[in-house]
């Protein structure tokens, strides 16, 4: 059984990686080769028109998922799988079943990293997280959102890049299927570790219940508050 602190630590990265990396079918050299045409290819107005109209489709989006993390030599880091649910705007809650549970919710304001093991429930301020972060683009209908990247259609996959050089995720990669639905989310962050979710059983615009991103915390769990002023 992992101690403690192996514990934290590999939360760390999948907490991280979830906000914060491409396909596993692509090796480095494809990963590379794609990069260089992408360099080569001006963003197409006509493109992130085209990526917009498909996201505005959805006002939430439900999924069972596959995780994998690796860093920037294509090392796996960590796996996971569980369900996601995303809601705009600015909502998210991600349930890891395997390979040990854990939860993690976005209410919009606040991020809640839920860990069973250690019975400690970790409080951040989402702005914190997702500021310049193109993966929001998935839970907002927010016009200035847009301005911030830029985007790109390639073998079917729509990459958005952000146009801020201090954003710690620098690239989002998006795939659809014919029926208009999100089977794939790759992200990288600026220090090339990658983070690809695969997506099945995709359920969208579903009547969802109204405490489904809030948490009963046991009275005997560690609330560890790290937002700036505490709500």
């Amino acid at each position: 059984m992992r101690t403690k602190i192996q514990r934290m630590l590999t939360r760390s990265v999948s907490t991280l990686m979830l906000f914060t990396a491409v396909p596993l079918a692509y090796s480095n050299m494809n990963m590379i080769a794609i990069d260089n045409t992408l360099k080569t290819t001006q963003a197409s107005v006509d493109d992130k028109s085209r990526l917009k109209d498909l996201l505005a489709n959805y006002e939430n989006f439900q999924a069972n998922f596959t995780q994998t993390i690796t860093d920037s030599n294509g090392d796996e880091l960590q796996t996971a799988s569980g369900t996601i649910l995303l809601v705009k705007p600015q909502k998210l809650r991600w349930e890891v079943t395997f390979p040990e549970e854990a939860l993690l919710i976005a209410d919009g304001q606040t991020v809640f990293s839920i860990d069973p093991f250690l019975e400690q429930v970790t409080l951040l301020e989402q702005d914190d997280l997702t500021n310049n972060n193109p993966l929001m683009l998935l839970t907002t209908n927010d016009e200035s959102q847009w301005e911030r990247v830029d985007v790109v259609f390639n073998n079917g996959y729509f990459v958005v890049n952000s146009k801020d050089d201090n954003a710690m995720i620098v690239s989002v990669t998006l795939k659809f299927d014919d029926n208009a639905s999100l089977t794939r989310l790759i992200s990288e962050d600026r220090q090339q570790q990658t983070n690809t979710i695969s997506f099945t059983l995709v359920e969208q615009n579903i009547v969802l219940p109204n405490d489904i991103f809030t948490y009963d915390v046991k009275p005997s769990w560690v609330i560890d508050d790290q937002r700036t002023i505490a709500q």
